[in-house]
């Protein structure tokens, strides 16, 4: 075997970002979504009775003819290895059964928290043999003119990494931080600090206490929602008018990704001036959910 080949990364060709084992072909990538972002579309499915999971749609694009026709012919399939640093998960997530070009994942999305990277992979599902064309850089064909031998589950391809924040994704509720603090008084109820991270609700003793027992009941977050959070995140859109675009704490990013996704200002005196109309609507209108909870008590039809 040559001096360049066993220089290279794999004994084998694998198509692969800054590589020229194939000189003529793209990487694999995700195919771009509707609205032309690149790789699959992350979505938060929220139900009463499940944890929420994030679900991802897309499919793949793969410009190599070789690789191409081994998919086809069911001797590769495509995966995708995603992983989130913050709480250490990884998993390998392969394609869709019958679908071979299509990404269709459900993910616990408690398993992810911040930044969150994934990486698509071509793997072989057979073992293949006299693996060589003329679509290969020459090194290769000049080593081993018969070919290679690539081993079941090997990697034949490996794409880009890609990333996106969770936070953002999850929408305000996830930078939101309730906690007891001996330091507020009965009579003051609750302190806000902007200054961290999250939006850090703080309460005192006796009001957390009786909060953790009813958040317990599916019925009753809502109504939490209205009477703490509410609050809250109005002053947070008022105080998110003086905060540089540049500022990277986790609620700031999570507010203003979920005021672009619902159109709304996210810089500016707007912010100051509507901040009560944003926040309904970063809430999903949280007074007609509430009351749709005492509907639910009360058992009375409104006209």
């Amino acid at each position: 075997m040559s001096h360049q080949i066993l220089n290279r990364t794999f004994p084998y060709p694998v198509l692969r970002p800054g590589s020229d084992d194939y000189p003529d072909a793209a990487p694999l990538a995700y195919a771009k979504t509707s609205d032309g972002k690149a790789g699959p579309a992350w979505e938060l499915v929220r139900r009463p009775d499940q944890p929420d999971n994030l679900v991802a749609t897309g499919s793949y694009e793969l410009s190599s003819v070789d690789l191409q026709r081994l998919w086809e012919d069911g001797k590769a399939q495509v995966a995708t290895i995603l992983g989130c640093d913050r709480t250490g998960f990884r998993r390998l997530l392969r394609q869709v059964e019958d679908d071979r070009t299509r990404v269709d994942w459900k993910i616990d999305s408690n398993w992810l928290t911040g930044m969150v990277h994934y990486t698509p992979y071509l793997l072989a599902t057979e073992e293949i043999k006299g693996f060589l064309s003329e679509t290969h850089h020459p090194d290769f064909r000049l080593a081993r003119p018969q070919g290679y031998t690539v081993p079941a589950r090997a990697i034949l391809a490996i794409g880009a990494e890609m990333q996106f924040d969770m936070d953002a994704i999850r929408g305000i509720g996830a930078v939101i931080v309730l906690s007891s603090d001996p330091g507020v008084k009965a009579k003051d109820e609750m302190a806000l600090n902007l200054d961290n991270q999250k939006i850090e609700i703080r309460l005192n003793e006796r009001l957390f206490s009786r909060i953790s027992r009813l958040h317990a009941h599916p019925n009753l977050r809502t109504m939490l929602e209205t009477t703490i959070y509410f609050p809250a995140v109005m002053q947070s859109v008022q105080q998110l008018a003086d905060i540089a675009e540049e500022d990277n704490r986790a609620w700031v990013k999570a507010l203003r990704a979920q005021l672009r996704k619902l159109r709304l200002p996210d810089s500016g005196d707007a912010l100051k001036e509507e901040a009560q109309t944003i926040a309904s609507r970063v809430l999903q209108q949280p007074l007609a959910k509430s009351l749709d909870v005492f509907d639910h008590f009360v058992n009375f039809d409104v006209e």
